[in-house]
């Protein structure tokens, strides 16, 4: 954090990913930790390289102790759903993974939407039922 309050933390999105992620990691291997810290978008990462949790949780383990905010949303067969909730990305693990190895992010649901993507109900009605259920998964960070 700087003196003035500020944090400036790295965000990506999947076009950083592409050939094995060289300009993601060169991005994070070539500045100081100090100063440059990490916004984890799981599902960038994810989809980035190629739906993989695994991938997912080799960045955490690589940079995890420069995440201070995380964003999360979900998808079930790479397509982007309206809620968060079981799909593609393990947010459950996700959790106790991080807990493992001591970072307590901030934690931002967002909501993204593809033409495939399920439009049942507004924008409000989603983000409370994913509030609810990031609640619920993320209960641990607030103890």
């Amino acid at each position: 954090m700087s003196r003035e309050g500020l944090t400036l933390a790295y965000h990506n999105h999947d076009p950083e990913l592409r050939l094995a992620g060289r300009e993601f990691h060169h991005i994070l291997a070539s500045t100081d930790p100090r100063y440059v810290k990490f916004c984890l978008d799981s599902h960038w990462i994810s989809r980035g390289f190629g739906d993989s949790n695994v991938a997912l949780y080799a960045v955490i383990k690589l940079y995890g102790d420069r995440i201070v905010e995380l964003h999360i949303r979900q998808s079930r067969e790479s397509i982007w759903t309206e809620t968060l909730g079981d799909g593609d990305i393990d947010y459950s693990f996700l959790t106790k993974f991080t807990r493992e190895i001591c970072i307590h992010p901030l934690v931002t649901v967002e909501q993204a939407a593809e033409e495939t993507s399920p439009n049942t109900m507004d924008s409000l009605a989603a983000h409370k039922i994913s509030l609810a259920r990031a609640r619920d998964i993320f209960a641990s960070f607030l103890s």
